[in-house]
């Protein structure tokens, strides 16, 4: 009994120890797992602040290239508003006074401001200008009500069209081909004759030239990789968008030059627009920046907008962006790039804009 009484403080004492170590153990532990978990954290803020970052710079880019892309480039909004004009200028083609087309004087004079001469390069000396300019002036006055009865409504939501440089070349033939036939009315002009049919012929090897430079670099593979600016293909396809452009065919449709239309090219514009709508399969184009001879886009088109993998590319030549299009947007899996040719992102883009991950914040 005396040695139980003296070995019990010795069991209390080593108990009390074993305790003590398990406590520390215990909080040994709570410190690794905070400082495991603080650890992680920092990492998370690093990363997510590094991944934000180069989001939205990738984001930012997306948003200057809107102007670029064809998202709001609606071939099906345009046909009924180029429809209502190719109408009035019809309908107004019978009003003329003797011997003088006022649409034509009244085309010639929108050019140039509507300014009050503007029948001087019109008519002869022996006109009198101020009774042709009142005509000119009437005739002004209905053409724009006629346009706000029948034709304002039917205006798109977009103020241009975009043209693929295809269906640019196929609008200016046609339109040749228009005038062609006006020059063999009688009397014959030989002179027209002779250059409306050279002009319809330089167009068709043009527009030949264009589709088989344009298909082979599809079947290469080339319009969706890195390479396709150091390509064969694509410096002759360089030489011949400027040659497009030499042509002047024309490659924007503005709402605001409605009233340089006339009754020909109206009705040759409709009629092209209505043969391009009626064809609603992809096809593969090239898209030129307005008013030069720069290629602003190459691969996929549908209805007028980019659609399936295609590159867009600075007025510089270098590539933009390298993937996949719907609806005129960058959508799918892509490669983005700012005018340095720097990559901002690789990977996947939806409705315009580099795709959010989980991690950014």
């Amino acid at each position: 009994e005396e040695e139980s009484a003296m070995l019990e403080p010795l069991g209390q004492r080593r108990g009390l120890g074993k305790r003590l170590r398990a406590g520390a153990r215990k909080r040994r532990n709570l410190y690794i797992a905070v400082g495991s978990f603080a650890f992680f954290i920092m990492l998370y803020i690093i990363i997510a602040s590094v991944a934000s970052s180069g989001w939205e710079s990738a984001n930012s880019m997306c948003q200057r290239l809107v102007g670029e892309t064809t998202g709001e480039n609606r071939m099906e909004d345009w046909v009924p508003f180029i429809s209502a004009v190719s109408k009035i200028y019809l309908k107004l083609g019978r009003s003329k006074i003797p011997g003088v087309n006022l649409l034509e004087v009244a085309k010639k004079c929108a050019e140039a401001g509507w300014k009050d001469d503007c029948g001087k390069d019109v008519f002869s000396s022996n006109r009198n200008l101020h009774q042709t300019v009142k005509h000119i002036e009437q005739e002004r006055e209905l053409l724009r009500s006629e346009f706000d009865k029948h034709a304002a409504r039917w205006r798109p939501v977009s103020q241009e069209l975009r043209l693929p440089a295809g269906f640019s070349l196929e609008y200016k033939k046609a339109m040749a081909r228009a005038e062609l036939q006006v020059c063999q009315m009688p009397p014959t002009d030989d002179d027209c004759v002779r250059a409306r049919e050279e002009e319809i012929q330089a167009i068709k090897v043009l527009h030949d030239e264009l589709y088989k430079v344009v298909y082979s670099i599809v079947n290469q593979g080339l319009s969706d990789q890195d390479s396709l600016p150091s390509s064969r293909d694509f410096g002759l396809l360089t030489k011949i968008a400027e040659l497009i452009h030499t042509q002047k065919a024309q490659d924007t449709i503005r709402q605001q030059d409605w009233h340089h239309l006339n009754a020909l090219s109206s009705v040759v514009l409709r009629e092209s627009l209505q043969r391009a709508q009626r064809t609603s399969d992809r096809f593969h184009d090239a898209m030129l920046y307005p008013s030069t001879g720069d290629i602003m886009y190459l691969g996929g088109f549908k209805d007028f907008r980019f659609e399936g993998k295609g590159t867009l590319f600075s007025q510089a030549g270098k590539e933009l962006y390298v993937g996949s299009w719907k609806d005129g947007r960058m959508h799918g899996k892509g490669k983005l790039r700012d005018y340095q040719g720097s990559i901002l992102w690789d990977g996947v883009f939806e409705d315009g804009a580099p795709k959010k991950p989980w991690y950014v914040w």
